[in-house]
């Protein structure tokens, strides 16, 4: 927060000069993206304050940044889809936005999400192997967190149903318009944002 940074700006300015001085000559968001991580990484290695209400503003300072250094870094979007040609659309419409990921069935899918911190699925219905509803059910049961975006050739209702029945947060078709693609994503991805919330309330 804009708060908690001017705090750490205060005590350490040559912490925050070197951020932005050696960030020089790439875009404000990698500025941004770079700033945050030495901040964070100056405020994790403060010793802990005698005081208890120090204690607790530097634990909530280190929570805001470490949430804005993820909002920063972006989200990864994975897309499981067989066919070359859908898969490379969907990668140039998300590209800018998020951190994207691709293959065409859903074994392999399920071995990137083993080594990969996949956000959002988008999962083609007709894979070979496990079937998209089948990956879907695997994904929901072992990464409740996910959020997944069902796509399908045709817009039968059917299909939209079992799709949403399963825990989907959308379903689109194939003749997508590109802005609804970026609106979808954005959408799952604010939803996954408010479930982590609540989850850290309750924790």
């Amino acid at each position: 927060t804009p708060r908690a940074c001017h705090r750490i700006r205060r005590s350490n300015p040559p912490i925050m000069k070197s951020a932005v001085a050696s960030a020089a000559g790439v875009n404000a968001r990698a500025v941004a993206e770079h700033a945050l991580a030495l901040i964070l990484a100056v405020a994790r290695r403060l010793p802990e304050a005698r005081d208890n209400q120090h204690k607790k503003t530097w634990r909530g300072m280190i929570g805001d940044l470490a949430q804005r250094e993820d909002e920063l870094g972006g989200k990864t979007v994975l897309i499981v889809d067989s066919d070359d040609a859908i898969r490379e659309r969907l990668a140039a419409v998300l590209k800018h936005d998020y951190r994207v990921l691709k293959t065409a069935s859903g074994e392999s899918a399920l071995s990137i999400m083993s080594k990969e911190d996949v956000d959002i699925l988008l999962i083609d219905v007709r894979l070979p192997g496990i079937g998209g509803f089948e990956l879907l059910k695997i994904v929901k049961e072992n990464y409740g967190q996910v959020e997944a975006i069902v796509t399908a050739a045709g817009r039968e209702l059917d299909t939209a149903i079992e799709a949403m029945r399963l825990g989907a947060y959308h379903f689109i078709s194939k003749d997508f318009e590109l802005e609804n693609v970026r609106s979808l994503v954005a959408g799952a991805a604010e939803r996954q944002d408010l479930s982590r919330d609540v989850l850290r309330l309750r924790s």
